[in-house]
């Protein structure tokens, strides 16, 4: 479990999560995790809240719209940034990002300059290594 803020990534992709873990740690300056289902990712937040939440939406155990229910409930909630990650723009996510439940929308494969972009919007005292 991190002992410090971090950003939590939640993909089935191992390949993914890794990729955006080293981008966070090396470019953000952010810790991050990265878990494999949305069950993890629901343990995790209940012990320690991360700093925002990096979804795909496609996550294999839990419907997206079930998990980012269950994530937006109290204490934290409401307050909890997400950022929903996927392949393409369903219904369902347009349904989910009028809706407020997704702070931000990514397509993959994820540009990560639009993730930075995203990230300092949200994060605003972030301090980002572009060196």
């Amino acid at each position: 479990m991190p002992s410090e803020s971090y950003v939590l990534v939640v993909d089935a992709s191992e390949d993914c999560c890794l990729l955006l873990e080293k981008f966070l740690r090396t470019k953000c300056r952010l810790a991050a995790v990265g878990l494999g289902s949305g069950q993890q990712a629901l343990e995790l937040v209940a012990r320690r809240e991360p700093l925002l939440i990096i979804l795909d939406l496609k996550v294999p155990d839990i419907p997206s719209s079930e998990l980012i229910r269950l994530l937006r409930q109290p204490p934290r909630g409401p307050q909890r940034i997400l950022i929903g990650t996927g392949t393409y723009t369903s219904e369902e996510t347009l349904r989910l990002l009028k809706a407020g439940l997704l702070d931000a929308f990514l397509r993959k494969p994820v540009d990560l300059g639009r993730l930075t972009d995203i990230v300092l919007k949200l994060l605003p005292r972030l301090q980002p290594d572009f060196h």
